[in-house]
């Protein structure tokens, strides 16, 4: 990670006052480095890395009704495994995995794999206006109505967040996240 990217991080969390903020400012920044860092080491697959996007996005995000959180994805995504292997140890994660018409509303984070384009517009009408989390690695996912898409560029990660789908959802995204992802209004 190169000094000037830190020091921008730095700068920004001098902004932040909420302690909660700032601890898990810190564990992201860390972990975007340790997975690049990994990632050139081990040459991690794309799938691991969007799983650990994935679950590390899950904590800077505030659901109305304070549960555990149910990370859906549907059957036979190449993510699957990866998103196992992550969250068997975490006791408020829970994966289940739902076939394109099974009912969504148990959902609190709905993954829309790459594999799933053509379902894309029904997978997001069916979340949309509910407090579910929809979030992808899929090109013009934001665009389409979905709440955050993520890109991996140039050894960095980016987030693209559809503003009026994040409000509509009720779900609040931490300011950190927000003040450096590109926003769709």
């Amino acid at each position: 990670m190169n000094f000037n990217y830190l020091k921008y991080i730095k700068k920004i969390l001098k902004r932040i006052t909420s302690s909660r903020i700032v601890i898990t400012a810190f564990i992201i920044i860390f972990w975007c480095e340790d997975i690049f860092a990994t990632n050139k080491a081990n040459q991690k697959s794309y799938f691991e890395i969007e799983a650990e996007i994935l679950v590390n996005f899950i904590n800077l995000v505030e659901w109305p009704i304070n549960e555990d959180r149910k990370i859906c994805v549907i059957q036979d995504d190449p993510i699957i495994p990866y998103l196992k292997n992550i969250i068997k140890n975490k006791k408020n994660l829970i994966l289940l995995l739902k076939y394109e018409n099974d009912f969504l509303d148990e959902c609190s984070v709905l993954y829309v794999g790459d594999n799933y384009e053509g379902y894309l517009n029904r997978l997001i009408s069916r979340v949309k206006n509910k407090p579910i989390l929809s979030i992808s690695g899929q090109k013009n996912f934001a665009e389409n109505n979905g709440i955050v898409q993520f890109l991996l560029r140039n050894n960095r990660v980016e987030f693209i967040i559809n503003d009026k789908q994040m409000k509509i959802s009720t779900l609040k995204i931490s300011n950190l996240i927000l003040q450096n992802s590109e926003i769709i209004k």
